[in-house]
C-alpha cells in the first residue's frame, strides 16, 4: 500500500476518524502479511539447510577421506622374473590381479574426487543458505522496526487528532450553551 497516495477526508478540526482507523488497519494488515511471507521463507530455508546438512553428513560418513594430491605415484612393478618352461603359468593371473587392482584403485580415486567435489558444492550451498537466512532475518527485523515506527507515529497522530477533536467538541458545546442561554434570555 502506498502511504503517500492515501487521502483522508477532512472533518471538524482534523481528518475523518473512520478514514484514519481504516488506513491504520489496512497498513497493519499489509505489514502483517509481508511479515508472515518472510517468516515462511525463513522456515523453508531453514528446512532446506537442515536437509542439506544431513545429506552432507551422510556423504562424509559414506566416503573415505580423499588421498592427498601430493601423494607420490606408486612405484612401478618390477619386471617379473623369467618363468621356467616347466613351471605353471601364474604370471597371467598375477598380471590380471594387478590390472584389476589398478582399475579398482582408479575407480576409488575418481569416487574420492567426486565426493570431494560434492562436499565442496554442498558446503557452498550451505554457506549460501546461511547467508540468505541471515539476510532475510535482517530484512524481517527491519520491516518489523519500520512497522513499529509507523504504528507509533500513527498512534501519536491519532491521539493528537482525538485530543483536538475533544477540545473542538468542548468549544462547540460551550458555544451551543451560550447560544441556548442567549435564546432563553430573549
Amino acid at each position: 500500500m502506498e502511504e503517500s497516495a492515501y487521502q483522508f477526508r477532512s472533518a471538524l478540526s482534523g481528518f475523518h476518524k473512520g478514514d484514519v482507523t481504516a488506513y491504520i488497519e489496512k497498513l497493519i494488515s499489509a505489514h502483517r502479511s509481508a511479515l508472515l511471507e518472510q517468516e515462511k521463507t525463513i522456515t523453508e530455508l531453514q528446512k532446506e539447510n537442515r536437509s542439506l546438512h544431513q545429506q552432507l553428513n551422510l556423504l562424509m560418513l559414506s566416503t573415505p577421506a580423499p588421498a592427498p594430491a601430493e601423494a607420490p605415484a606408486p612405484a612401478p612393478e618390477p619386471a617379473p622374473a623369467p618363468v621356467p618352461v616347466s613351471a605353471p603359468v601364474h604370471t597371467d593371473v598375477t598380471s590380471l590381479e594387478l590390472q584389476a587392482y589398478r582399475r579398482a584403485e582408479a575407480v576409488e580415486h575418481a569416487a574420492n574426487v567426486r565426493a570431494l567435489q560434492l562436499y565442496q558444492q554442498l558446503e557452498a550451498l550451505y554457506t549460501d543458505s546461511i547467508d540468505e537466512i541471515q539476510l532475510t532475518d535482517a530484512a524481517v527485523k527491519q520491516t518489523i522496526e519500520a512497522i513499529m515506527q509507523q504504528a507509533n507515529s500513527l498512534e501519536q497522530a491519532y491521539n493528537t487528532l482525538t485530543t483536538a477533536l475533544d477540545a473542538s467538541r468542548n468549544k462547540l458545546a460551550a458555544i451551543n450553551a451560550l447560544l441556548n442561554a442567549d435564546e432563553e434570555n430573549n
